[in-house]
């Protein structure tokens, strides 16, 4: 059961990287004549969505991402304090010293899945 539960939070923190990468994808605009055309009214702009920037995606994704890193990060903590607390309360048990190890070892597993798909986004952003 706890080693389920240990493999759910690895997964967890690997699972919310990858759908912050892909759910939120750059977006690209297109040139929309009421956007150029300069006898259009403002209330017809902003109808149209011409003050939508690139910028403003960027930093929205940008947002995201960071708010789903500060997750990861406390949950990944979490783990680590939990095979930590496994590991003392063992009282030399072989077999609870190991499901400690094993808890944390899927804690760092997380952690380094987490830090390369932050990586990963982080490049792809500033290259797009």
């Amino acid at each position: 059961m706890k080693r389920s539960l240990v493999k759910i939070g690895a997964a967890m923190i690997g699972l919310m990287m990858l759908v912050g990468g892909v759910a939120f994808p750059r977006m690209a605009y297109a040139a929309d004549p009421i956007c150029s055309d300069s006898s259009a009214s403002e209330d017809l702009k902003k109808a149209a969505g011409c003050g939508v920037t690139e910028t403003n995606a960027k930093n929205i994704t940008g947002t995201v991402i960071k708010v789903l890193m500060y997750i990861a990060g406390i949950l990944a903590v979490i783990m680590v304090i939990y095979a930590g607390f496994l590991y003392v309360t063992s009282a030399g048990d072989s077999g609870k010293v190991q499901k400690a190890k094993t808890a944390l070892i899927y804690a760092v597993v997380g952690i380094v899945v987490a830090v390369l798909a932050y990586a990963i986004v982080a490049f792809v952003i500033k290259q797009v």
